[in-house]
């Protein structure tokens, strides 16, 4: 008789399981769209209960707690003053091409005709 009683518990339990409904995979390959819409929402609705239940149970731990760390403040008087700030930075620069300037003639470099950042072109003689 107990064997009887204990594979009618183990019956009601398996078919208690089953009965639920198909899982995921299931409702997938029987394209069941409707199905899993319905249990998206489910879940959705428990999961934003569940949150709900989960900031009140933070706010009652931080409530109650007196070691809680709460955030430290501090102040400071503002004084106006000049702000110099710079910046050193170091690059490799690549030229379009690469120009090398010798004399024609040997002697001392005395003027040159250009500044810097002035365009100039090659001229043919």
């Amino acid at each position: 008789m107990k064997k009887f009683y204990i594979s009618i518990l183990t019956l009601i339990i398996i078919s208690c399981n089953s009965s639920g409904s198909l899982n995921i995979n299931s409702l997938i390959e029987n394209g069941d769209l409707e199905e899993l819409i319905k249990r998206k929402k489910e879940y959705v609705d428990t999961m934003n209960n569940m949150q709900i239940e989960l900031n009140e149970i933070n706010d009652g731990i931080s409530f109650l707690d007196e070691n809680e760390k709460l955030t430290l403040v501090s102040n400071y008087e503002i004084k106006e003053q000049v702000f110099n700030s710079y910046i050193e930075a170091q690059a490799n620069l690549k030229t379009r091409k690469n120009v090398l300037i010798l004399p024609e003639f040997q002697g001392t470099l005395e003027q040159i005709f250009v500044y810097e950042g002035q365009n100039v072109r090659k001229v043919n003689y």
